[in-house]
């Protein structure tokens, strides 16, 4: 028993919690790199840098990127190879997109809409993002703590989700083993901070219509039913539902749950609206989501705490305004600490939550 004590107590003091960063939705879903969201790619420069470009620089309590086999340190997938790399405080910013349709979830809800259901399903055959990130776990969990992590009852791992990947977690969370063994995502799971995370879906379909407008075929019918976004404007109406294994019927997000899903979390929203509405003969002012693109009673989380910030939900530039009859509509951007990727107190928030053991 002592001998057993102390080997944890060894593992406390040489291993510290591995972090992984989780992006949102994009329509460019073709691109399997991880989107400049938390780091930027290989070689880019950022006018404005994001979190944890700043955490980095500043080696806040020595945390370093990871690595491949191949030295790639700053965008990995679960097809990254990871050599050991332990005893240090690692960082890894993971892309769940493959190339290939796909969805979030793996079968387990699946839409009541027979012709919902039809399209996703082809999207589910193709690859599961939620299954992506669990491999990828996996792949971490052995490279920080050995190939014999499952013996290891420190062997976790925290996690940053932004937007969607919120949702990708959620899912893991809530269903998914890690792949190859009887352990739960949950049980790996130390600390979760969701940032600007529909959790609970769209309750604005029209919005998301228009937000996600540019995305391809099998997201609109893949990820975009998950988020409770119909495939098009004559579609809104009412919630999208899916159903469980056990025939309950809800949103997808309201299937995975609204709660913290038994894990330690907080969550940190957005309060800043970059968009404005002008009117000819009068003053301006903010109208739609929160932070932009997503309403606060879409994010929240019961049980946890929900953290306001006075920030929009991802870095954007200024757009010219477009006129509409007797109004038009005004895109301030969101840059620098505008922007909750690069807000500050963001910064600070995930530096006491998640970096500080």
């Amino acid at each position: 028993m002592k001998k057993k004590f102390l080997s944890y107590f060894m593992i406390l003091i040489f291993f510290s919690i591995p972090v992984i960063l989780l992006h949102g939705h994009r329509s460019d879903a073709s691109d399997t790199l991880a989107t400049k969201v938390w780091l930027p790619y290989r070689g880019q420069q950022l006018e404005h840098p994001t979190v944890f470009t700043e955490i980095l620089a500043e080696k806040y309590n020595g945390y370093r990127c990871g690595k491949d086999i191949e030295g790639n340190s700053i965008s990995f997938n679960s097809r990254s190879i990871l050599p050991a790399q332990n005893g240090e405080n690692l960082i890894f910013n993971f892309s769940y997109y493959t190339g290939e349709p796909s969805v979030i979830g793996n079968g387990k809800l699946l839409p009541l809409n027979e012709n919902y259901r039809k399209e996703y399903t082809k999207n589910l055959e193709k690859g599961s993002y939620s299954e992506e990130l669990a491999v990828f776990v996996k792949n971490v969990l052995a490279a920080v703590y050995g190939e014999n992590w499952m013996e290891n009852e420190s062997a976790k791992v925290n996690f940053v989700a932004h937007c969607m990947g919120g949702i990708v977690l959620r899912y893991a969370i809530k269903y998914l083993n890690i792949p190859g063994t009887n352990v739960s995502f949950k049980n790996i799971t130390a600390k979760v901070c969701y940032v600007a995370s529909p959790n609970n879906g769209f309750n604005n379909q029209l919005f998301g219509v228009e937000a996600l407008a540019g995305d391809i075929k099998w997201q609109k019918y893949g990820e975009d039913l998950e988020m409770n976004i119909p495939p098009s404007r004559l579609r809104i109406g009412r919630d999208i539902e899916f159903y469980s294994e056990s025939g309950v019927r809800r949103r997808f997000c309201h299937l995975i749950g609204d709660n913290n899903l038994g894990v330690e979390s907080i969550n940190i929203y957005g309060t800043r609206n970059h968009f404005r509405i002008k009117l000819f003969f009068g003053p301006s002012f903010s109208l739609g989501p929160d932070d932009g693109d997503i309403y606060f009673e879409d994010t929240y989380i019961s049980g946890v705490r929900n953290i306001p910030v006075p920030a929009s939900h991802s870095y954007s530039l200024p757009h010219k305004a477009k006129s509409y009859f007797v109004f038009s509509v005004i895109d301030e951007g969101a840059m620098g600490e505008d922007a909750i990727t690069s807000n500050s107190e963001v910064k600070k928030l995930i530096k006491n939550f998640i970096l500080t053991n």
